[in-house]
């Protein structure tokens, strides 16, 4: 057994959270929405950008998790509660209490309790959270989401709520590498053919923990909980002992979900908590790690644990590979940030640090001073997974961990856990969670190079449960410059992307192919070589994950690249019923090696978001293809040319219209005069908004609109842009979104994409907005001022507006005559039954279509001509806004209609 250290170090770090904040009504007995004068003069505030606020009557929530039954009680909850969750909801889960604490330590301190939880109308949401005397630490996670929701201000209750995906977490000093990566290790070769199934035996190996801390770890806890120096141990063990609480149940999320461990802190853990700077005998420095056995050993005994550590305030974090269960090393291992709270010390270094003691050696392909394992360096730059070093080590894929094992890290740390070293004293505890299945083995596959790809698998689970998926590379060569490069004949090209509920990725990610732009860290070869990828398929189950894995290895072949040549321009309009003519080059993917003779000819209308149409399928690969015209609505489509039997694929280069009445005209306005954005005043305090206007003379009647904004500015997160229409209805088109990115040149458009969580520098492509819909001014008239308003919420950084424009499609004013009350329903909203009152100008039959917001043709219905009072009953749609349009004759005319 080696005992050799891996260290994670900075010198200073710099947390700003950010939440976009919505409109909120909903309110229980317990939670409630507040924004509090208070809250504002908090110095708090000045670390998170945006953030929800709530108030929490603390005892009305203790009395609701009163029966919670203990997880393997072997009884279903019937505990149910509200928690703060996504977009500013209240939602209601089935909870369990756990058990982090073991029996003995719970009945000491009894204040200090775990909690795990499933939404109630979506199995996908999970809670997490401990209850402590100092407030609630929540975490909720949903597909590639996590929300968290910690105590403000524990005097008046207030907790804030904020996104992970949108927090700004900045390391102002970077870490410095001091040893080599680890020397024993599980190597993974060339391929996982003959390795074992993972975490597949219904099994949770629960591992009692030993977890010390030295008295500055303890120190910044009591000032965090105000506890005064004349309160009793008890008092201060308790405040303490409930910050390690927090972190283990975070740590403890991650781990039973990967690889279904568990920690339990040992019955007198109390007695490892250091209060006394006078007798502490750690150094708060590397040192600790040589300190930590012989403490921990001395204090309660080394048969007591299985597995130890201690929390410090020093600038890393180091331990000893594979040493569980081992009686020498067990408890070598320390973490320790200045500021010991959230998920940059949970998961960046407590959950990384553990992981080097249950067998995982890093994943980042970056040298990093030495720290590179060479086994297992699949991931590109940086890495961004647990076993990585996000943010310390340059070039970075992005500033912290994501919360998850790279399947490598899982693979080493389930060998080591059920073959290896760490079977010997873990406790078996069986679980009635089975794993799920992959039901079509994976193929490999042969492709041309610059080529887009998918990869995708056919999964299912006995139990229902709610399954996630990763797709990950596994080429670990070191010899490849880092951010990959096109011509890179080995190493990994493509990042890890956390876990989704969606079994189809896309290389690179299909906003990137759609807006024809390079992605840092999803580089496609330009070279012929081989790549290997793994599907992880997890099933999230609350007892503990189960999970299942295949592998699918690609040869590139040297040749041009398969792509879309027709539909090149922006101007091009479609007509319904038309023929009209897809072209693409085939690049030899027709012969072998690739045998790929047949595809399918996919529409979107919604700017590349979804290709759910088809207009041609199992056709000749042979580089063109005559289809017809089908009757969408369609002002922003893209075609994709798919193999049918393969996994290579290509999109056309611009967005083009489906006209479906035959009268649609696009009109494009720009102002190009500059735009100073003043600087905010400070941290969370705006600056003088900037506008720029721009005037429509023609009287034209929206059928679909879009926004392109060009600006300049040092960092595009301390934005938030406004459209104002002129019937004074707005649009939030950006809520400092992104991070330091250096501009802005986007088209917003309901069709276009979410704007990213990890956005290229400078932010281009279509994108929605950030809030609200620009759909909501369909049926309105666009003659009037439009103006766009700017403003900085962060002092420092300074920018300008270049240019901005407005593209409007409408159907043309000669051939509408919006007269008053012309065209209503009522009520509106409505359930789906309402009424249309219409006066038509024409014998014409009257049709009537309900459209969703993305274009998409519901429904036709057929109207009577001449002056009109129709009932219409609509069955079977969702809440929401819909576009109810009339067709009289060569006339058309929209409706917002919105069903409740």
């Amino acid at each position: 057994m080696h005992s050799i250290l891996h260290f994670k170090k900075i010198l200073t770090l710099s947390v700003f959270f950010i939440f976009c904040l919505s409109s909120f009504a909903q309110q229980t007995n317990y939670w409630e929405q507040v924004v509090s004068p208070y809250i504002q003069k908090s110095s708090q505030a000045t670390t998170f950008k945006n953030y929800y606020t709530y108030q929490l009557d603390t005892e009305a929530f203790k009395t609701a998790l009163k029966n919670s039954p203990h997880r393997f009680s072997n009884q279903k909850s019937t505990v149910e509660i509200v928690f703060p969750s996504f977009n500013g909801e209240l939602e209601s889960f089935r909870i369990y209490e756990t058990e982090v604490l073991s029996s003995a330590l719970a009945e000491k301190f009894p204040s200090i309790k775990t909690y795990i939880g499933v939404s109630t109308k979506n199995r996908e949401t999970k809670l997490n959270f401990s209850l402590t005397p100092q407030g609630v630490f929540g975490m909720l996670v949903q597909n590639q989401q996590t929300l968290f929701v910690n105590p403000f201000s524990a005097e008046n209750e207030i907790y804030m709520v904020f996104n992970k995906k949108q927090a700004k977490q900045e390391f102002t000093d970077k870490m410095l590498c001091e040893a080599d990566d680890i020397m024993e290790q599980t190597n993974l070769g060339t391929s996982y053919d003959n390795v074992p199934s993972l975490v597949d035996n219904s099994t949770l190996k629960r591992y009692r923990l030993a977890l010390a801390c030295s008295s500055s770890y303890s120190n910044f806890h009591l000032a965090q909980a105000s506890v005064p120096e004349t309160a009793s141990n008890q008092v201060k063990l308790s405040a303490v002992l409930a910050a390690m609480v927090v972190t283990i149940n975070r740590v403890n999320f991650i781990y039973e979900r990967d690889v279904a461990v568990t920690l339990q802190l040992v019955a007198n853990n109390e007695d490892l908590i250091q209060l006394d700077a006078q007798t502490d005998p750690y150094s708060d420095t590397g040192n600790d790690i040589n300190i930590n056995q012989a403490q921990i050993d001395a204090a309660i005994g080394n048969s007591s644990y299985d597995i130890g550590h201690v929390f410090n305030t020093g600038g890393g974090g180091a331990a000893s590979f594979q040493s569980v269960c081992n009686p020498q090393f067990k408890a070598a291992a320390y973490t320790g940030l200045p500021n010991p709270v959230g998920d940059p010390f949970d998961v960046d270094y407590v959950a990384h640090e553990i992981g080097h003691q249950f067998g995982g050696s890093h994943t980042f392909n970056n040298e990093c001073g030495g720290a590179r394992s060479s086994f297992t360096a699949v991931e590109p730059g940086s890495g961004s997974t647990i076993m990585a070093y996000a943010g310390i080590c340059p070039q970075n894929v992005q500033n912290n961990s994501d919360a998850y094992f790279h399947i490598a890290s899982v693979f080493q740390m389930q060998n080591f856990i059920s073959t290896g070293g760490g079977l010997f004293c873990a406790e078996s505890i069986d679980i009635t969670n089975t794993p799920p299945s992959i039901d079509v083995p994976l193929q490999n596959y042969t492709l041309p190079v610059n080529t887009p790809f998918y990869l995708d698998v056919t999964a299912s689970d006995a139990d229902g449960d709610e399954l996630t998926y990763t797709w990950e590379q596994l080429d670990n060569e070191t010899d490849s410059p880092q951010p990959p490069l096109p011509l890179n004949i080995g190493g990994p090209n493509f990042r890890s992307l956390s876990p989704t509920t969606n079994s189809i990725r896309y290389f690179p990610n299909l906003n990137s192919v759609v807006n024809n732009f390079n992605q840092t860290w999803e580089v496609l070869p330009a070279i012929g070589r081989q790549m290997e990828f793994a599907v992880l398929v997890r099933d999230n189950n609350l007892e503990a994950g189960q999970n299942v894995f295949d592998t699918t290895n690609l040869t590139f072949i040297n040749s041009s690249a398969f792509e879309v040549t027709s539909q090149s321009e922006s101007d091009i309009i479609w007509e319904v019923g038309e023929t009209e003519t897809i072209t693409w080059n085939v690049a030899n993917t027709n012969q072998a090696p690739v045998n790929s003779n047949l595809v399918d000819i996919l529409l979107s209308t919604n700017s590349g978001q979804d290709f759910d149409l088809v207009l041609a399928s199992n056709v000749p690969n042979t580089g063109s293809v005559d289809v017809t015209v089908p009757d969408v609505f369609g002002p922003a489509c893209r075609v994709m040319v798919r193999a049918s039997d393969h996994i290579f694929f290509n999109v056309n280069t611009a967005n083009f219209s489906i006209n479906s009445d035959g009268q649609l005209e696009c009109e494009e306005v720009a102002n190009t005069t500059p735009v100073s954005i003043p600087e905010g005043l400070g941290q969370n305090d705006p600056g003088p908004a900037a506008t720029s206007v721009i005037s429509i003379d023609e009287s034209l009647i929206i059928e679909s609109i879009s926004v392109s904004l060009d600006i300049t500015h040092t960092y595009i997160q301390d934005l938030g842009i406004l459209l104002i229409g002129p019937n004074t209805e707005n649009v939030t088109l950006f809520n400092r979104n992104c991070l330091n990115q250096g501009g802005i040149a986007v088209e917003f458009s309901d069709f276009g994409s979410p704007i990213p969580d990890t956005c290229p520098d400078p932010l281009a492509g279509t994108f929605q907005p950030a809030t609200g819909n620009l759909n909501q001014w369909v049926g309105t008239n666009a003659q009037g001022d439009w103006t766009l308003q700017l403003q900085d919420f962060w002092n420092e950084d300074t920018g300008q507006l270049n240019s901005w424009s407005i593209e409007v499609c409408a159907s043309s004013l000669s051939t509408i005559n919006l007269e008053a009350n012309r065209f209503s329903i009522i009520p509106n909203p409505n359930t789906g039954r309402f009424q249309i009152n219409f006066k038509s100008l024409s014998s014409s039959n009257l049709t009537g279509q309900l459209f969703d917001l993305q274009g998409k043709l519901i429904q036709n219905i057929q109207l009577r001509p001449g002056v009109l009072r129709q009932s219409v009953q609509l069955e079977n749609l969702q809440n929401g806004m819909y576009l109810f349009k009339v067709i009289d004759g060569q006339n058309s005319f929209v409706e917002k209609l919105l069903i409740r």
